[in-house]
C-alpha cells in the first residue's frame, strides 16, 4: 500500500485516526497472512509426493503462521 493509497483511503472514510490505524493494521496483517498461505500452497505442491513428516510439519507451520497473524489483531477492536 502506497502513501497515496493511505491518504486516499483516509479521505474516503470518516474514521478517527485510531480507527483508521486499526483498519490499516488489519489490512497489513491480512496481506502477510496471504503470503504465508501462498508459501504453504507452493510448499504442498512441491513436496506432496514425498510424504515426509518434516515436509508436512513445514506446511502446517506455514498455515499456522497465517492463523496467528490474523489472530494478532483480535485485541485491537
Amino acid at each position: 500500500m502506497t502513501r497515496d493509497d493511505i491518504i486516499r483511503m483516509a479521505k474516503e472514510v470518516n474514521l478517527s485516526f485510531e480507527q483508521f490505524a486499526i483498519f490499516i493494521a488489519a489490512h497489513e496483517r491480512e496481506e502477510c497472512a496471504k503470503v504465508c498461505e501462498k508459501l504453504a500452497e507452493d510448499h504442498f505442491e512441491l513436496f506432496r509426493h514425498r510424504c515426509k513428516k518434516t515436509e508436512h510439519a513445514k506446511w502446517e507451520a506455514l498455515v499456522h503462521c497465517a492463523e496467528l497473524i490474523r489472530a494478532g489483531g483480535k485485541n485491537d477492536q
